[in-house]
This record gives C-alpha cells, structure tokens and sequence, in this order.
C-alpha cells in the first residue's frame, strides 16, 4: 500500500508498506524522503543511534486509496549513511482496519495461513 508521509501538514516522503507484524498491526517499508525530509528533525533512529533531536509532534501517513491511517506511531529508522537505506514503521495501525489495508498481502497471508 503507497502511502505519504507528513509532519505538521508537510510532505516528507512515502513508502510502499507491506504487513510486517500482522499480530501487532504493525506495517514497514522503504522510505523514500523528499527534500522537506531532515533526519534530525524526523527520524526516530540515526544509524544505529538514538536521535534525542527528533521532533515532538507526531507524524501521519495517508493513503490515497484509504486516506489517513489511524495509528499509534510511526518510525523513520534511517541507514542512509551506513546502508543506503531509510525504513519507516506504522505502528498500532487501528483505522482503517489493518486486516482490510493488508488482507491481500503476502506476509500478511502467510500469517494467518
């Protein structure tokens, strides 16, 4: 499921999620920043280290498909100087319900299967 990312209103990204904890409603994928993206400002995880900068407010996700995606948090784990890589997790995903954003998904199928 494509989604963009926000803080306070701003675009910052979007990811491609897939069911990553079905269990916990937890989703992930590939973050991919826009040039709005600050990791000191957004990202929860720095290369491996802790980013006690990060910013209070909460950020968003919202999809086109199903509009904004209630949830408990979401994460921006980013190895862009060690990896190459930025990640992002929802967390707690309550609305839409998570079954109905990931039922076709193959993690999410290989769960409950």
């Amino acid at each position: 499921m494509k989604v963009n990312v926000f803080h306070n209103g701003l675009l910052i990204g979007c990811s491609r999620l897939d069911a990553a904890d079905p269990p916990m409603s937890v989703a992930s994928g590939p973050f991919e920043p826009t040039s709005h993206y600050d990791p000191q400002r957004h990202a929860s995880n720095i290369d491996g280290e802790d980013n006690t900068g990060r910013v209070e407010e909460q950020l968003s996700v919202r999809s086109e498909e199903f509009g904004g995606i209630d949830c408990q948090g979401v994460i921006i784990d980013d190895y862009s100087k060690t990896l190459g890589e930025i990640s992002i997790s929802v967390l707690c995903i309550r609305h839409p319900d998570y079954d109905t954003l990931f039922a076709s998904s193959p993690a999410y199928k290989a769960y409950w299967d």
